[in-house]
């Protein structure tokens, strides 16, 4: 247990260090500088950094798997958007936001991730396994074309909220129930 535990911190701190400093400068002494730990630890549970990226968007997505095993709190969601739109698509989107605010590393990161998809085979490929994924757990009354664009759009309002409050150093709940409430009309208008 304490061995996952010490995997668990280097690649936490991993995460923070790229999301600071971009992959190409997130070095193993800023790695162990943020887990506090020494380098030779951080190369034992990471030896090969070539591939840094891959395992930690496999470390972010074991974490949200667990986050989103949770039920959603969905207190904040107005009941017109209740009454108007399913259930599971508001308990995704209440995950994914909550996920990301929680832990915006994790988002800078996944945003390299998808840079990296752009023109690297095997990001591509781990990618296309993530959206599948994703899109299928939106698909409502067997529309995949639809559970597409919510899938696309709702990280499209999660990286306008992570804009508007990077700039300005903060990330706040009044931006992020207006991006919400914006994503939710947008599924509306849909229909």
């Amino acid at each position: 247990m304490k061995g996952q535990q010490t995997r668990d911190r280097i690649l936490e701190a991993a995460t923070k260090v790229v999301a600071k400093k971009g992959i190409e400068n997130a070095s193993v002494t800023w790695i162990a500088k943020e887990a506090k730990v020494s380098r030779g630890l951080v190369i034992y549970y990471i030896p090969d950094t070539a591939n840094l990226l891959l395992e930690l968007i496999r470390f972010i997505a074991a974490k949200a798997y667990t986050y989103f095993l949770n039920e959603p709190d969905i207190k904040g969601v107005s009941e017109i958007y209740q009454s108007r739109i399913p259930f599971t698509v508001i308990s995704r989107v209440e995950k994914n936001f909550g996920f990301f605010k929680e832990h915006p590393h994790y988002f800078q990161c996944f945003m390299l991730f998808y840079y990296r998809s752009s023109y690297d085979s095997v990001c591509r490929k781990m990618n296309n396994t993530f959206v599948e994924t994703a899109i299928n757990e939106f698909v409502i009354a067997g529309d995949k074309t639809k559970a597409e664009s919510v899938y696309m759009m709702m990280f499209a309002y999660i990286q306008k909220f992570f804009i508007l409050d990077v700039k300005e150093k903060r990330l706040s709940d009044q931006h992020l129930n207006r991006i919400k409430a914006e994503f939710y009309h947008f599924y509306l208008s849909l229909n």
